[in-house]
């Protein structure tokens, strides 16, 4: 079973300060691809943080490709981002317990039907959610999966129609009922996904694509881990609020190593010099 997945080049490296922007709403899921969201929750006080990283889940998606028994997800060509603290989340952070404190990053596509490829999610976590037996298969069901993304897109909805809300970042409060809690982004149940998606603050977390592998409920999911060649990506959030995504860079060799690699390709080169002499001076009676 192929799977093919275009995307927007963002090159370089970006940098964003997205403060509560007048009119702007954070883009749900409930039409297509919502964009990459940004949470983080006391899990003691109940209060929670959203904001939308303005960068559409379909143009972060990264050449994923595969088959049933292989699946990657290339992310070179997305290049780092980096997203300072607006003064929300600056005061939001004045406020709580950073040991008690969780974040995650999440995107997803509500929109689509059932069927293989349609509705989509991406998650962090530091799990291993590929299935040992299959690499191309999560731990995550198609029936749990699709149940997580109505919830998850059902918080977006919800955080963005917040009063006073009519931008980028809010803030929650216990007795609001739509904030980021670890019913839509914890631990195993039937409403939830069966992985953690979340870190402590001063933590970083890997990045994963999830989808429907077909319409049996029961079957598993689909899984890809964003990275490449050097390595796998990571989202990291600092305990100033500075949010960054790095996608692993190969080594350098250091000049040593240069100096020893040329040293090589030159005694090679002298053997087969030689060789190339004593055949051509080769004489036959």
């Amino acid at each position: 079973m192929n799977m093919k997945l275009k995307m927007s080049v963002l090159a370089g490296a970006l940098a964003f300060a997205v403060a509560g922007q007048a009119n702007a709403t954070i883009v749900t899921g409930t039409t297509g691809s919502s964009d990459l969201i940004l949470s983080i929750w006391d899990t003691t006080s109940l209060t929670s943080y959203t904001k939308d990283l303005g960068i559409n889940m379909s143009s972060f998606l990264a050449g994923v490709s595969g088959t049933n028994t292989a699946l990657t997800a290339n992310s070179s060509s997305i290049g780092n981002l980096s997203y300072a603290a607006d003064t929300l989340l600056t005061s939001f952070l004045a406020g709580v317990n950073t040991a008690t404190t969780v974040w995650n990053v999440t995107a997803l596509d509500n929109a689509g039907s059932t069927a293989f490829g349609q509705k989509q999610l991406l998650a962090t976590t530091n799990a291993n959610i590929k299935s040992a037996a299959n690499s191309l298969a999560s731990a995550q069901a198609n029936s749990t999966l699709l149940t997580a993304i109505t919830n998850a897109d059902f918080y977006y909805a919800n955080a963005n129609g917040a009063a006073g809300a009519a931008a980028t970042s809010v803030a929650a409060t216990s007795a609001d009922s739509w904030y980021a809690n670890s019913n839509l982004f914890g631990a195993s149940g039937s409403t939830k996904l069966n992985f953690n998606t979340t870190a402590g603050i001063g933590s970083s977390l890997n990045f994963w694509y999830l989808t429907p592998s077909s319409t049996t409920s029961v079957a598993k999911a689909s899984v890809a881990q964003f990275g490449n060649t050097a390595g796998v990506s990571t989202w990291s959030l600092a305990s100033n609020g500075t949010l960054s995504f790095a996608a692993p860079v190969a080594a350098v060799p250091e000049p040593g190593e240069w100096a020893l690699m040329l040293s090589g390709f030159g005694l090679i080169g002298f053997i087969a010099l030689r060789r190339k002499n004593q055949n051509t001076s080769m004489t036959f009676a």
